[in-house]
């Protein structure tokens, strides 16, 4: 486990205990290592009647868009150098 996630982790696992730590990594890294929306996915896949705000579901898009923009401009890196 990254050191970055010990401290997220530890606050996950004590509101989610019946969900494996290793999930709650993966869903740390997924999310950037962003405790707010680690939460929130976490939020959803315990509780079926949970409903994101608007503002989290902006929030979640944004970094969505953001990671789509990240493996867009990695991409054309990894082609660039394999022109060269």
């Amino acid at each position: 486990m990254d050191k970055p996630y010990t401290k997220p982790l530890a606050q996950l696992t004590l509101l989610f205990p019946d969900v494996d730590p290793e999930v709650i990594v993966g869903i740390l890294q997924a999310q950037g290592g962003n405790l707010d929306c680690s939460c929130n996915v976490l939020m959803e896949m315990s509780d079926p009647a949970y409903k994101p705000t608007t503002k989290e579901v902006q929030h979640q898009q944004g970094i969505d868009q953001g990671a789509a923009l990240a493996w867009q401009l990695a991409e054309s890196k990894l082609l660039c150098a394999h022109q060269q």
